[in-house]
């Protein structure tokens, strides 16, 4: 062999070895991806500052991190299910907490058999790869894998695939979902979260140390719950501000721990959204009614709900919500159990109605005739963009499905899809006012998550979508060709 075939071989396999455009090497090798929920981009710079956080500094200083952005709505079901699909919420068919369905106007909370586009762990799965996925929203009930799945929220109660499994975690005192912050005192719920994800990273340090793996996922919602509580607190230095920071802290360790333990795999470090203050709620179907679109069942039921609506709202600005709480556990009651007051809508004569609590989004009634949905549709969304409250503009945008979704499964989504500005909240339900404020949640989700990736990167932001055929692709797994997400190496 002489010179000049054996400079052509050694060019060949650089080539094969490295990509060109974003400068990152593809093997194939194990992959850890730790979701931290709700991580603010500006608190989270705050306390790398201040080298509060050495672990996820580590990551950064050897890697790269990126700002992320998600699909709307912002909640949970949708960017989650929206990251493990890499496709948008047209394609996948989530929406929300609550949906509802178009047949019979009932609505349903979607599960795993909702999903209707392969997880990037189901694919890899199918490939031979042995995955390990703790706690990700929408695997209830678990599907059979080759490995193991411990479901997330909304699971009703600790189930597992294998089933077997679910006996071991239950020794181990684990649970899908820390006390709420609502129901319980501040002292306890923080004391909560903190051993709901202590427990969940001994689990996780178990599985890792005791099962082959090539694709590991741990998500921690724990920092998306304290701020969901304490945010006012974190923007207006309040009394449980140093709790949030050192929850960081806290999670910041248990990151430490599994990096570890995972030793030269792929890292990646997901949230899914930031963090704002929500100082009032609007209620949109209160809004709906009041413009003539929706309309309500002249039954007694809605009379006598209509009257305790506004008894709790008389309650809550007077401050004796926490006093009934306690007066309902005095009577044996626990206050999780009681459903927010709904009135029974008459569908068949509404226009626009939005389905339930959790549900903000707005359908138009698909059994109008489609020029008049479309008309209708025109009319709310222009609307709800010049709406304000004392000159203060309610939504920072407000979009039509079509403008931010596309798919087979669009046919089932919401028509209009809320954005709202700094210091709102839009909720599904219904009150007697159009916008109340004194409730316990003082924090909700803002557009910019992060990504980091203990890999260099050239770019400095990238969707959520982005990660699946990310993942997919370090896997040496072909990546489909419907995905909306881009991978972020070649």
């Amino acid at each position: 062999m002489n010179e000049k075939t054996i400079f052509t071989l050694a060019i060949l396999v650089i080539l094969m070895s490295f990509t060109i455009a974003k400068g990152e090497t593809i093997k194939d090798e194990k992959i850890l991806i730790i979701g931290l929920e709700g991580v603010s981009p500006e608190l989270l710079t705050s306390l790398l500052n201040d080298d509060k956080l050495p672990n996820l500094s580590n990551l950064i200083k050897n890697g790269t991190m990126l700002n992320l952005t998600s699909p709307l709505p912002l909640v949970s079901p949708v960017t989650w299910t929206s990251f493990s699909t890499g496709k948008n919420p047209g394609k996948h068919g989530i929406f929300g907490w609550q949906q509802c369905n178009l047949d019979n106007y009932k609505t349903y909370i979607p599960l795993s058999n909702d999903v209707k586009s392969k997880t990037f762990w189901e694919i890899a799965s199918e490939n031979g790869k042995r995955v390990i996925i703790i706690n990700a929203y929408l695997t209830y009930p678990p599907k059979p894998i080759n490995g193991i799945i411990i479901s997330g929220m909304p699971s009703p109660s600790l189930s597992t695939y294998p089933p077997e499994l679910k006996e071991e975690l239950e020794r181990e005192g684990y649970k899908v979902e820390a006390k709420g912050y609502v129901y319980t005192p501040i002292n306890e719920f923080i004391e909560d979260l903190y051993n709901t994800a202590e427990i969940r990273t001994k689990v996780a340090l178990k599985l890792m140390e005791s099962e082959d793996w090539d694709l590991f996922f741990i998500l921690f919602p724990e920092i998306d719950r304290i701020q969901h509580c304490c945010w006012k607190d974190v923007e207006e230095n309040g009394k449980h501000k140093k709790e949030v920071l050192k929850f960081y802290e806290f999670i910041d360790e248990k990151v430490g721990e599994i990096v570890k333990k995972a030793s030269n795999a792929t890292i990646f470090i997901v949230s899914d959204h930031g963090f704002r203050k929500s100082e009032k709620r609007f209620h949109v179907n209160r809004w709906l009614l009041k413009e003539g679109y929706l309309k309500l069942k002249p039954t007694l039921k809605n009379f006598v709900n209509s009257i305790m609506l506004k008894a709790t709202y008389i309650l809550r600005k007077m401050g004796l919500s926490d006093f009934i709480l306690k007066f309902m556990k005095i009577a044996g009651k626990e206050p999780s159990e009681i459903k927010p007051l709904e009135l029974n809508i008459d569908y068949n004569n509404s226009k626009a109605f939005s389905c339930a609590f959790y549900e903000t989004s707005i359908y138009v009634n698909p059994k109008l005739d489609l020029n008049e949905r479309e008309k209708i549709k025109e009319e709310i969304v222009r609307k709800l963009k010049e709406f304000k409250n004392n000159n203060e503009k309610v939504f920072k945008e407000v979009y039509k499905n079509n403008e931010i979704y596309d798919g087979p499964l669009l046919n089932i989504s919401p028509d209009i899809i809320l954005f709202p500005n700094e210091g709102y909240l839009a909720v599904g339900d219904f009150s007697s006012q159009l916008f109340e404020s004194g409730y316990k949640e003082t924090g909700t989700h803002k557009q910019g998550g992060i990504l980091i990736i203990n890999k260099k990167f050239k770019i400095k932001e990238a969707s959520i979508l982005d990660v699946a055929p990310t993942v997919l692709k370090i896997m040496n797994i072909n990546v489909q060709e419907d995905f909306d997400g881009k991978s972020l190496v070649e």
